[in-house]
Formats: C-alpha cells, structure tokens, sequence
C-alpha cells in the first residue's frame, strides 16, 4: 500500500480479534453454541470500562460509616457496584446507617478465599487484625460519632 507506514498496513491487515477466537473454536471443532457463548463473554468482557483482571477477581472490603463511627465488613465480586449499593441504601444490611466511607479492601483469584477471609475479619482475630493494619488510619480519624 503506497503512502502507509508498514507497521499501519500489518494492523489493518491482521483479523480482528473476535474472527480469531472464532477460528480458534473452530480450529478446535467446538460446537456453536460454545462458540457463541464464549465470544458473548469475551465481547461483554471488551465493552466493560474495567480492566479484564477486574471480571476475575474476588473482593473483601471494610466500609466505616461517619455516622456511628461502626465498621462493616463484606464480600463482593464487584466492588464498585456494592459500594454503590450501600451508599444508595439498597443493601439491608447497611441502608440504616447510608453514609459509608470505604477504608480497607483485599483481592482474591478465588471465591472460597475471599469468603475464607471475610469469615476470618469478622472473627474477633480478625477484628484485632484490622484494628492493627488501620492504626494510622484509627489515628487520624478517631471512632467517635459525629451525630
């Protein structure tokens, strides 16, 4: 192609990535059904504003609420849309006391460790264990309540 830098016409050149899922499955004499159901996920995974990583991931969080100086420890595998959730009052559990401030998280590969480790936080063990990791935090922002 006269006029494009080489580089340009090798990108534009290459399938795109779908078609070489699609050929990968194909390759692999995958049924169509396997195959549409994996380039859904893949197409849902791309069109995410998250990172790819973000899909696999397991989270345990600690949330503080301003209100009552109390902690509320949980498990999501999406982060951002729980604490949405609790700052919207739409979770039971925490819509009483709606201000919440997220202080601590942790990442996990796997479910069976984050539930292993949320049990764990709420043990008094556990409990101990924060009041430890957040001492600065504990510091700079003493327990009383505001109201």
């Amino acid at each position: 192609m006269p006029g494009v830098h080489p580089s340009t016409a090798a990108i534009a050149s290459s399938p795109k990535l779908l078609d070489r899922v699609r050929w990968h499955l194909c390759v692999k004499h995958y049924s169509i059904r396997t195959e549409q159901a994996y380039v859904d996920w893949r197409v849902k995974a791309s069109l995410t504003r998250h990172r790819r990583y973000d899909l696999l991931m397991h989270y345990v969080y600690v949330m503080r609420s301003p209100t009552d100086g109390g902690f509320y420890i949980g498990y999501s595998a999406d982060l951002r849309k729980r604490f949405a959730q609790h700052t919207e009052g739409s979770a039971l559990a925490t819509a009483r006391r709606r201000s919440w401030k997220l202080i601590y998280y942790e990442a996990y590969i796997e479910q069976a460790d984050a539930i292993g480790r949320e049990r764990y936080l709420k043990s008094g063990a556990g409990r101990r264990f924060l009041r430890a990791q957040l001492t600065n935090y504990l510091k700079r922002n003493p327990l009383t309540p505001t109201a």
